[in-house]
């Protein structure tokens, strides 16, 4: 994380690092998410920020908060993001959920690292490390009650339908070894997505894409070119799943 918010920081940019609420209702969809941040940006930051970065599954919260509340923001870059994930990754991310929701934590860090590590799947040693990275991963005490509900709402299939409607400028960025989602997929996504940029980092898979140092001043030069972003500034981060 500290990686990611540094560059922001030094570059004079005020960073607010902002998530969902514990207890969400058990219908609630991206929309809703969605429609929770726009109020916090409603009410604590005067009704707008210059930059909105979201990362996974907070990708797609993004897309809805983009198609609903343009005038919130002025760019919008969506990092290992897109309106769907491939099938057995879909699966992963929803069972990853499930057992979290059922206080399972090994179990679901075996699932997760095995979809970003298929060798590792039938292999000793992802039963020897699955404590320790449940540990890493998922802490004990954190409240993973929600995880479930989050990861049914961000699967929804209409998420598609929406990103036409986006009016503000969107980067994507992403990395053509993401055992999430294929660079087909991204590209999919870019050409639903009116003013959309594609920027794919080579051998980069979901979570090196993430930490690539190249990250930040993507970001940032794609929002000085498309909302004239000037330090100091707000930017906002919405954590993915």
């Amino acid at each position: 994380m500290a990686r990611t918010v540094t560059p922001f920081v030094q570059a004079g940019h005020t960073v607010h690092l902002v998530g969902l609420g514990p207890h969400l209702p058990p219908d609630a969809t991206v929309s809703d998410f969605a429609d929770g941040y726009a109020q916090l940006i409603e009410q604590e930051f005067d009704g707008r920020v210059d930059l909105l970065v979201a990362d996974s599954q907070g990708g797609v919260i993004g897309f809805a908060l983009a198609a609903h509340r343009p005038h919130l923001f002025g760019s919008f870059a969506a990092v290992a993001a897109s309106h769907a994930l491939e099938p057995a990754a879909r699966d992963a991310s929803l069972e990853t959920a499930r057992l979290l929701s059922e206080g399972r934590r090994a179990e679901a860090a075996k699932v997760m690292v095995a979809l970003q590590n298929p060798w590792l799947k039938a292999h000793w040693l992802l039963d020897l490390l699955a404590p320790v990275l449940a540990r890493i991963f998922y802490p004990a005490g954190s409240d993973h009650q929600d995880v479930l509900l989050i990861a049914q709402a961000v699967n929804d299939p209409g998420i598609a339908d929406l990103l036409p409607t986006i009016t503000v400028p969107v980067l994507l960025v992403c990395g053509d070894r993401d055992n999430f989602v294929s660079e087909a997929l991204y590209e999919e996504t870019a050409r639903l997505i009116p003013d959309a940029t594609l920027t794919v980092y080579r051998g980069k898979g979901h979570l090196g894409t993430l930490a690539d140092p190249r990250l930040a001043p993507d970001i940032l030069g794609f929002a000085a070119r498309h909302a004239e972003v000037s330090p100091p500034s707000t930017a906002r981060r919405v954590p993915g799943g």
